[in-house]
């Protein structure tokens, strides 16, 4: 059986702005998220995209964004299988 997500967050815009993490622990002293290479090193199971240099110098861009939810995912997904 598949592992079940218990929630999926979508946001989308160009600002990086991240009201909806404010008190949860996962942002910087600059709002920013705390992160390696897309996935939360503060609050398990939570993962970005879309960060300037998340994992190259497209990871901003469309054409870098998709690989970086690959990326993402795949390791997400390794987690929860643990």
């Amino acid at each position: 059986m598949a592992p079940s997500a218990r929630a999926v967050l979508l946001a989308t815009g160009y600002r990086l702005t991240f009201p909806y993490l404010t008190g949860a622990g996962a942002l910087d002293t600059n709002s920013a998220p705390l992160h390696q290479g897309g996935l939360s090193t503060a609050v398990p199971g939570l993962g970005v995209v879309g960060m300037e240099f998340q994992r190259s110098f497209s990871s901003k861009a469309l054409r870098g964004v998709g690989r970086d939810a690959g990326h993402v995912l795949k390791r997400m997904r390794t987690a929860v299988a643990g």
